[in-house]
């Protein structure tokens, strides 16, 4: 008699925590098996007889939702009170308090697309975002530059441009942001050969004296599942960046990739030597506390929502 083969896992507890938290968010509370998503454990049980389908799809159930409860646990191990959800039984609670930054992270972590529409705005409202909690990390006298594409209002178009204010904005240091394409590149690329080139934020501690030598965080964001696949790890490329920048600093700066999405444990200390600190859902609900950033949340809170309900609609 042939042996069964094993079915193939179909589920994700990372996911399926989420939309478990999207349910409660919803609803106020919700059982965590809300978050099961069915159409991932169809085909759980494509290998076994037919007699075993239902038998061996509610074992699937069972056990994705037993996954997904510990990753919920796992993340109010590491948020503590920050966590805006309890977890009681079979069941999630959603406890408010704001500013809602975890759920605004959430919500935008789940976001199908970010390339139409009003959802357009959601990169650029985490790249605001993240340049507010990297001066968090580097703490008292920091400051940032929201360099991604496409930039704020007012700042300027075009890479050198971006530069020249990063340069000015940081204090005009020797051997600090001086611009400088290589040879056989344009002086002034336009936005379609040199956007920002996976830079998306910098943020940098300012000298006590106003002397070269600022440490300065280089930021990529990444809002999409691939966020931390191989190839995305690599789109801040200091040596590209080089192609248009001669000098970036003195110190060599420190790189860093900001995700609205959550970090698992294991796969962290891969992410942090290729992509570099790591700033997940969990660090940056966390830094969002320090008294600066929370200032700032609380007086942006009805924008946060707004952009909440962009989400949710």
């Amino acid at each position: 008699m042939a042996r069964r083969k094993r079915a193939p896992r179909r589920t994700d507890p990372t996911e399926n925590a989420d939309q478990a938290e999207l349910a409660a968010l919803r609803m106020g509370e919700a059982p965590i098996s809300a978050g099961i998503i069915d159409e991932k454990l169809s085909g759980a049980d494509d290998d076994y007889p037919r007699g075993n389908n239902a038998l061996e799809r509610d074992k699937a159930l069972e056990e994705a939702e037993a996954e997904a409860a510990t990753e919920i646990e796992r993340r109010a191990r590491l948020l503590g009170d920050a966590y805006p959800f309890r977890h009681v039984g079979s069941r999630l609670i959603h406890v408010p308090a704001d500013p809602q930054l975890y759920e605004l992270l959430l919500l935008v972590s789940l976001a199908e697309d970010y390339s139409t529409g009003r959802k357009r705005l959601l990169p650029r409202t985490f790249e605001a975002l993240s340049c507010l909690i990297a001066e968090a990390y580097l703490g008292d006298d920091a400051a940032s530059y929201r360099i991604g594409w496409p930039r704020p209002r007012g700042s300027a178009t075009t890479l050198k441009g971006a530069i020249e204010e990063l340069r000015k904005a940081t204090g005009d240091q020797c051997g600090e942001w001086k611009w400088g394409p290589k040879e056989g590149n344009p002086e002034d690329p336009s936005p379609q050969r040199a956007k920002e080139q996976g830079l998306d934020i910098v943020a940098w501690k300012k000298s006590v004296d106003g002397r070269a030598g600022q440490l300065y965080l280089l930021g990529q964001c990444a809002c999409g599942k691939n966020w931390h696949t191989d190839a995305k790890l690599q789109d801040l490329n200091i040596k590209i960046l080089n192609e248009w920048v001669s000098e970036i600093a003195n110190v060599d700066p420190v790189r860093a990739i900001f995700t609205p999405r959550h970090a698992l444990d294991e796969k962290l200390p891969f992410i942090s030597r290729h992509g570099g600190i790591v700033f997940d859902r969990v660090r940056l609900t966390l830094l969002a506390k320090r008294e600066k950033a929370a200032t700032v949340l609380l007086a942006e809170n009805a924008r946060m929502q707004h952009v909440m309900q962009l989400c949710m609609a």
